[in-house]
Order: structure tokens, then C-alpha cells, then sequence
């Protein structure tokens, strides 16, 4: 994550949590603190594929972004306030689904917790072939929210 993006995503979390909001500005903000997180997410996705294709990857590159992978995935939980799904009215991919089936969306984030867990820890210890093996795994899980909770983009 650039310097720059940082400080974007720390100001949109702490206008996210900032009291007094009224309720439209606190869903817009936790809308666009959700699709932004989203993509530094893939941003460090997209950043250990492009290692894993090197001949030699950086495995502290890849680590620090695992890192991020999975701190990301802890996030996912608190990014779906009630009132932020597409009753807001707002572009999104997300589907009403992660609201009307909790128990499912949550059991797809934690499986997405525990592999970027899994890919943080095969990073830190820099064997690429596991690494690849496990970013596979990471992927996978990413799916698991991606089919059934995300709209295809238009």
C-alpha cells in the first residue's frame, strides 16, 4: 500500500468511525471504505502473483503483502454495516445476499481469514514453491465470497 493510499484508507476508517455522522454520510463512508479496502486487497493479491512469476520472487515482498492479505480478511466483517447493501442506492458489486444469508457469508470470510493466515505464515518463511501452493489455496477462498456474494461487474 503507497504512502498515499494509506492515508486515504486510515481517513476513511476513522470517518467511518467518527461520531455524529448522520446515518446516509456513514453508510456512503462505509461503502467507500469497503470498495477501497477491496482494492488494496487485490492490489496485494495482484502484487504476489506478479512475484510468484518472476524467477526469482522477493519473498519479503511477498510476505509484507500476505501481511496485508490477511489483515484485510479480518476487516471484512465490520466492512457490511447494516443499511450498506444495495438498498443504499450506491454502485456496488455487493449482494443483498451477505445480508439475508450472515451465517454463509460469515463461514466464506473465515475460511478467507484462515487461508491468508496460512499464505502469511508459508510467506514469512519464504519456501516459493509453498507460497504458490497456498496463494492457490487464498485464491480459492476469495471465490468463495466472489460467487455467491458478488454481482458480476456491468
Amino acid at each position: 500500500m503507497s504512502g498515499k493510499t494509506s492515508a486515504i484508507s486510515i481517513a476513511l476508517a476513522l470517518a467511518l468511525t467518527a461520531g455524529g455522522a448522520v446515518a446516509a454520510t456513514s453508510v456512503e463512508k462505509a461503502i467507500t471504505l469497503r470498495q477501497a479496502s477491496y482494492k488494496e486487497m487485490g492490489k496485494s493479491f495482484k502484487a504476489v502473483n506478479d512475484e510468484l512469476k518472476k524467477d526469482t520472487p522477493d519473498t519479503k515482498l511477498i510476505a509484507a503483502e500476505a501481511k496485508k492479505v490477511h489483515g484485510f480478511s479480518l476487516a471484512i466483517p465490520k466492512w457490511f454495516p447494516k443499511g450498506s447493501g444495495p438498498e443504499a442506492g450506491i454502485k456496488m458489486r455487493a449482494k443483498a445476499d451477505i445480508w439475508a444469508e450472515p451465517v454463509k457469508f460469515a463461514e466464506a470470510t473465515k475460511a478467507l481469514q484462515v487461508e491468508s493466515q496460512k499464505l502469511r505464515v508459508a510467506a514469512g518463511k519464504g519456501d516459493v514453491e509453498a507460497i504458490k501452493l497456498q496463494f492457490k489455496a487464498t485464491g480459492g477462498a476469495c471465490g468463495g465470497c466472489h460467487k455467491p456474494f458478488r454481482a458480476e461487474e456491468k
